[in-house]
């Protein structure tokens, strides 16, 4: 072998892991942009500002990836630096005199989103065995109408039953699961004590 084929080699396997962790933060960048999109979104409130921000806190997360640790809460990690990024953004804009949150506001709302996403987050996880104590036909109707998002009118064509029908069955299983996900977190902060 000559030592091209060597470099070459390695050159390969380094490309390969490139790739990988390109596509590990591909991965977890797509499952945490909601929570960074609204964080950001609450922070700045001007949606332009908040699309240019979004931006830099997607490229600034990808040229820090490598201080992120495998394994740990990404979402979390992402958070925290959009809220840095926010921060300075903000302290900016005050410097030029434009009307923008104080510090500690900024560092309330970040709190109070973080809480809201946090039991967001529970409720979905308590959404799914919720969801399997519905009938077959509850949760297709479920499903086409939140996951495939089609209309009222497409299912009412679909299923033969009237619009104000699926308005009502739809309005009934909305109180079944929430009442259902509500009794399961009380039962789990129950055990939690």
């Amino acid at each position: 072998m000559n030592g091209r084929q060597i470099t070459s080699r390695v050159d390969d396997s380094a490309g390969d892991e490139l790739d990988r962790r390109h596509a590990l933060f591909l991965e977890l960048l797509a499952e945490s942009y909601p929570r960074i999109h609204s964080l950001v979104r609450t922070l700045v409130g001007n949606p332009s500002d908040a699309a240019e921000l979004l931006q830099d806190v997607s490229a600034t997360l990808w040229n820090k990836f490598d201080d992120f640790e495998e394994g740990t809460n990404f979402g979390n990690w992402a958070i925290v630096v959009a809220a840095n990024i926010c921060r300075a953004f903000l302290r900016k804009k005050r410097r030029r005199n434009a009307a923008v949150l104080s510090e500690q506001m900024l560092a309330r709302l970040s709190r109070v989103h973080s809480g809201v996403s946090e039991l967001m987050e529970l409720r979905r996880e308590q959404l799914r065995p919720c969801m399997k104590q519905l009938s077959g036909d509850q949760a297709s109707l479920i499903k086409a109408y939140y996951e495939d998002e089609k209309s009222i009118v497409m299912l009412a064509r679909e299923t033969g039953c009237t619009e104000r029908s699926l308005y009502n069955r739809l309005f009934r299983l909305r109180k079944r699961l929430y009442e259902c996900i509500s009794r399961r977190l009380g039962r789990s902060g129950e055990e939690a004590r």
